[in-house]
């Protein structure tokens, strides 16, 4: 979920590091849903969707273990 509103008018985000907890592949879809965080989170109904066209998962690169770099478009 996102807090960011210029984010969701704009659909400019390429990349998103994300905990690593649901399996991600690339060619999936995304769907961030904006939300408000001043009202306990609760969604704006804005939803932005994408596909992962890249993943990257390394602690070479200083990624947590759990987490991974997702390339969208």
């Amino acid at each position: 979920m996102i807090s960011n509103p210029g984010f969701l008018t704009k659909f400019e985000e390429t990349g998103e590091m994300r905990k690593d907890d649901r399996g991600f592949e690339v060619g999936d879809n995304l769907r961030l849903v904006e939300v408000d965080p001043d009202k306990n989170l609760e969604p704006t109904g804005r939803v932005a969707r994408y596909k992962i066209t890249y993943i990257l998962r390394s602690e070479q690169w200083g990624i947590l273990p759990e987490y991974a770099i997702l390339a969208i478009k």
